[in-house]
């Protein structure tokens, strides 16, 4: 067993096992509380199911992560394949420019051949360096991510800052405070695309603008 595979492993039982008591713990208040709104119609019961919820809920999640983890650790649980997801929206600009906090993630970025997750991904000129879209594949949160190592798009791999996804799923173009990283990010179209691509990110900037508003 690989060493990552080992770690969702112990990663998923201690999960499981930590979320375990506080589940139990909340199905006493949930039924003691049931019986006395039912039978003696007491609204004290409303509290105690209520306190009962809140103790199910956070450690029945606990649960559900933990033996997610272990499903995935253990080969029960496959991880989605990137480059079998349906493209999900349009085709990209033929190359983007970012400016980053750290000198070594800026550049010119050209869109790659193939997808990554449904999304057009691309990669530094003359670099490691690539903006893809992470869909959740092996666990986690699902957006757009820059790192500095190849991968098919199926790790969570984001060196270079991570987004979570807008309404409409594209390109975070504009300049937005990124996780993970000091200082804004800014993405644009870059100046070698054509007219059509400019008016594709003039559209793009509406739609952003339309779900800000909204």
């Amino acid at each position: 067993m690989e060493e990552e595979q080992l770690g969702e492993v112990v990663g998923g039982i201690f999960g499981a096992l930590f979320g375990s008591p506080f589940f139990i713990a909340g199905l006493f208040p949930f039924f003691e509380g049931g019986a006395l709104l039912i039978s003696e119609g007491r609204f004290e019961g409303l509290f105690l199911i209520s306190f009962g919820l809140v103790f199910m809920g956070v450690g029945g999640t606990m649960v559900f992560a933990g033996l997610h983890t272990l499903g995935r650790g253990i080969g029960l649980i496959k991880p989605k394949d990137p480059a079998l997801i349906p493209r999900n929206g349009s085709i990209g600009p033929e190359s983007i420019q970012i400016e980053h906090p750290e000198l070594y993630y800026s550049g010119i970025y050209e869109r790659q051949s193939n997808i990554i997750n449904g999304k057009d991904w691309y990669r530094k000129i003359g670099g490691t360096q690539r903006l893809y879209f992470y869909d959740e594949n092996e666990g986690g949160s699902s957006g757009w991510s820059l790192d500095d190592r190849i991968d098919n798009g199926g790790k969570d791999w984001f060196n270079g800052g991570w987004i979570p996804p807008m309404s409409h799923n594209n390109i975070p173009f504009g300049t937005h405070e990124w996780n993970d990283v000091e200082g804004a990010i800014t993405i644009q179209v870059s100046e070698n695309n054509d007219n059509e691509d400019r008016e594709n990110l003039l559209d793009a900037f509406k739609q952003q603008l339309s779900d800000s508003i909204n």
